[in-house]
């Protein structure tokens, strides 16, 4: 498959739905950001990206944490380590919700990388597709996820970096729970 056609595909069968349930784009990435959740499909590029392939994580923060900058975004936040809960988007198609949970992954991550230049359109299709529906369910349970819940993940999982700790106060400064 093309690029070109690749990147039809995917405004199709990814943008445009999520569009339609508030979802904005932000160059190839796409996010969602109601004042208090933000969850964004991030499309990697530079050494992440390969000819004929998209590199892609799916990260989730709420909008009142502070980035890297420690500043609190008003627009897209595209630096990855910005969110505490980043992953693969395949990995939320398989895995439960229970398996959503806080990764300690501060000084580097694993995304995902699909090669699109020796499959079917339907393959493509059907990649996309499961993508969208995941994406759908993630924003619902972090809609759900409760702050307190966060802020255990964090001391239990982390390694208490600076963002982290950054991260805590923010929730504890808004009494987020």
């Amino acid at each position: 498959m093309e690029k070109e056609q690749f990147e039809e595909l995917f405004k199709d069968i990814i943008i445009k739905p999520l569009q339609s349930i508030g979802f904005k784009t932000a160059g190839k990435s796409i996010f969602y950001d109601d004042g208090n959740v933000n969850v964004s499909l991030i499309r990697l590029g530079g050494r992440m990206s390969t000819l004929g392939s998209i590199s892609h994580m799916l990260c989730f923060r709420h909008s009142y944490l502070p980035n890297l900058n420690e500043k609190i975004p008003t627009k897209f936040e595209p630096e990855v380590f910005s969110y505490p809960f980043k992953f693969k988007p395949s990995f939320i198609t398989t895995a439960k919700p229970k398996k959503w949970i806080y990764k300690c992954q501060n000084l580097n991550y694993d995304y995902e990388r699909y090669d699109f230049s020796n499959v079917s359109d339907n393959k493509a299709n059907t990649y996309l597709t499961e993508i969208c529906d995941a994406i759908v369910n993630f924003l619902k349970w972090a809609k759900k996820i409760e702050p307190k819940a966060i802020v255990s993940q964090i001391k239990q999982n982390g390694e208490m970096a600076w963002i982290e700790r950054a991260w805590m106060d923010a929730y504890f400064e808004r009494r987020a729970f």
